[in-house]
């Protein structure tokens, strides 16, 4: 899809051969148990994707294409990436496809746990901003954050 600034790697979509990279990055990194295998492989089936290459897969987002709204549904970082810059230039990769129609997403979506600070510091960075709260959301009992981003 395009370079990533930056740096030696690229990004583009996902294929079948990434699985495995997504299960160990998803174990590692998960702040919610809620990605099983199983969910996983439905993610893998009916999402799209993209990945940061590094050569190797850093990172990764699943999204879902809703006309107006782009809706992220799982993303992650390798724990050796982290930090790097690599998910801003996901989303901002992500950003720029989407506009390129003159119909395409207007706006990106996601939710957050309540207590995941370092997310949620990212995603206010990029341009997220706070839309609505699911108290209770997740089965430690915190809340889900639900986030946009306005794309101009």
């Amino acid at each position: 899809m395009s370079e990533f600034a930056g740096s030696s790697g690229s990004i583009h979509s996902l294929s079948s051969e990434h699985f495995e990279a997504v299960v160990q990055m998803s174990v590692e990194v998960a702040f919610s148990k809620a990605w099983t295998r199983e969910k996983l492989e439905l993610e893998f089936a009916e999402a799209l994707s993209l990945g940061c290459f590094m050569p190797e897969l850093a990172a990764f987002i699943f999204y879902r294409d809703l006309g107006e709204v782009l809706e992220v549904s799982w993303l992650a970082t390798h724990v050796n990436w982290q930090r790097r810059g690599l998910m801003m230039g996901l989303f901002r990769a992500l950003a720029d496809a989407s506009s390129r129609g003159k119909s395409g997403p207007r706006e990106i979506w996601l939710e957050v746990h309540e207590n995941n600070h370092d997310a949620r510091n990212l995603y206010e960075k990029i341009g997220f901003q706070v839309t609505s709260r699911r108290p209770r959301y997740y089965s430690d009992g915190g809340a889900a954050l639900l986030m946009s981003w306005r794309l101009t």
